[in-house]
């Protein structure tokens, strides 16, 4: 048998790079043993792989000004690497909220579904999943909901109870990272599609939040009839411009755990209100359910606000 066993990307320092790997991306640490430069200077031999492959990272640390000169850039600027995913949406939303730089928004090739992002050195790496496929099924429950009938799937007040309990332990998830308290998952034929979290501080930008970020990913990765007859659970409920956001994607069920006046109360914002009124005014109408374990949902904020 012959394959590629090992390929060396040359990085700053050997620590960042592993976190990036395994924390980030779900590769396993496989080797991290001392060695030494053949000039005698001691290094580790650090390779990392992702689970089940056969060809691993060997994470070079830069020797020397030359070596160092090409860290991010070895292959001048072009898609050096390709990490190819079976659940592309899960992994880019995954990485999206951990900080990973995309070049640009995901993008349907023949091929499939691809988006360029760069790694902790800088190399840039194509993300690549399957082209995503609409089934008849996925037709006929989409014909249901513009009927006014419940689609085949909908989700039960136990499913509403598990689900947003994932959310608010995404918007716990979202906390530690430095982020604002929120999450908010997509679940369409009783499975979460897509999670999102609040990004706002560690992508710089007061509109990252978490339902914006899944409504966004949701058209850049998933069927528009998919994502017409899901339902979005969030830990708290939305803002005016996420319940905007919402409508015009299509989602027509909403359920949260937290109420909007009881956060404005908290985090002393009066521009907090319920979502409700907003989805009202619209002639095609939306399912709002909540608040749901709001006790729950209100743990994820206590203490934030006051030093926020």
């Amino acid at each position: 048998m012959t394959f590629v066993q090992l390929v060396a990307i040359v990085v700053h320092e050997y620590e960042p790079a592993i976190r990036f790997f395994v924390d980030v991306l779900g590769f396993e640490l496989v080797e991290d043993s001392p060695a030494t430069t053949t000039g005698g200077s001691p290094k580790r031999w650090v390779v990392v792989r992702p689970p089940d492959a056969q060809t691993g990272l060997l994470l070079a640390r830069a020797d020397g000004q030359q070596q160092a000169a090409i860290v991010g850039n070895q292959h001048a600027g072009r898609v050096g690497f390709f990490l190819r995913v079976d659940d592309f949406a899960a992994h880019y939303q995954r990485m999206v909220a951990a900080g990973v730089e995309f070049v640009g928004p995901p993008r349907k090739e023949p091929y499939g579904q691809v988006a360029v992002f760069l790694d902790i050195a800088g190399n840039r790496w194509d993300l690549l999943g399957p082209a995503p496929q609409a089934n008849q099924a996925d037709v006929r429950a989409a014909s249901q909901l513009g009927s006014g009938r419940t689609p085949q799937g909908a989700a039960t007040m136990t499913d509403d109870d598990k689900y947003i309990r994932r959310a608010i332990d995404l918007a716990r998830q979202a906390r530690e990272r430095g982020n604002h308290p929120f999450g908010a998952l997509l679940v369409a034929d009783e499975r979460i599609v897509l999670e999102a979290e609040n990004t706002v501080v560690s992508q710089n930008n007061p509109t990252h939040h978490a339902e914006l970020n899944l409504v966004q990913a949701a058209w850049q990765t998933l069927p528009s009839e998919l994502i017409r007859r899901s339902t979005l659970y969030t830990s708290t409920e939305p803002c005016p411009m996420c319940t905007g956001a919402i409508f015009w994607s299509g989602i027509r069920r909403v359920v949260f755990s937290f109420p909007a006046l009881d956060l404005g109360a908290m985090a002393h914002d009066r521009f907090c209100g319920p979502c409700r009124q907003l989805f009202e005014r619209a002639e095609q109408k939306t399912e709002v359910v909540g608040p749901i374990l709001p006790d729950e949902g209100r743990q994820v904020h206590l203490g934030f606000w006051t030093t926020a």
